[in-house]
């Protein structure tokens, strides 16, 4: 029974030993190419890793390009308006300055302050201008006080300057005075033509041309 046991154990040993080295060498070989497959594997994630970063750099940059322009157009754009509104306030302040001046001036021709000037000649072409305006054979004239004592005391002179185009016209220069520092607003009889031609109105016509002229100036239209 020994000699069986003997005769058996060193077969059976040479079997396992040569197994687990098969096993083992098996093993190894597994390794060995999990580990090349994990390197390669590894390089790989290193390299996208790398391209991810590339790119988002590159969007990064792109973004913060986009977000500079951007705030550069805000800033510029926002400053061009600040300009214009600028130019605008300042050629306001002109004009104002101006129409004022020009109105202090008006009101001094009006009452005879400057020897230099006659209003009642300015006066007599304002009216003789407003009928040519309407047409017609009856006029109403409205005026400031001043000034309607002049138009009544030179009616004949004033129709006789009309008549040659108009032919035989009425003239009234109405008693209720007008709040004007000078010059007439006329209508026809029926009042459904009406001409204003005083001081004021030819002034603010003026003003509205010389601010167009003055925005065009100052690139603001």
């Amino acid at each position: 029974m020994s000699e069986n046991i003997e005769t058996e154990t060193p077969a059976t040993t040479t079997f396992e030993i040569k197994l687990i080295e098969s096993v083992y060498e098996k093993r190894n070989d597994i390794i060995s190419r999990a580990s090349k497959e994990a390197k390669h594997i590894l390089q790989n994630a290193e390299q996208e890793c790398l391209q991810i970063k590339k790119q988002a750099h590159e969007r990064a940059a792109q973004t913060q390009e986009l977000t500079t322009q951007a705030l550069r157009d805000r800033i510029i754009g926002e400053a061009a308006l600040e300009g214009k509104r600028i130019l605008i306030q300042e050629r306001e302040k002109a004009l104002s300055l101006l129409y004022q001046r020009v109105r202090d001036r008006l009101q001094e021709i009006a009452e005879h302050k400057i020897e230099s000037l006659n209003f009642n000649h300015i006066l007599t072409k304002l009216i003789i201008e407003a009928m040519f305006a309407i047409t017609g054979n009856t006029f109403i004239a409205y005026t400031n006080a001043r000034d309607r004592v002049y138009l009544e005391n030179n009616l004949t002179q004033i129709t006789k300057q009309v008549e040659p185009k108009l032919g035989h016209i009425i003239l009234q220069i109405h008693n209720k005075p007008i709040a004007t520092m000078g010059g007439v607003v006329v209508q026809n009889q029926e009042g459904t033509k009406i001409f204003y031609n005083t001081l004021e109105s030819r002034l603010e016509t003026t003003r509205k041309r010389s601010e167009a002229v003055v925005a065009k100036i100052l690139g603001v239209l």
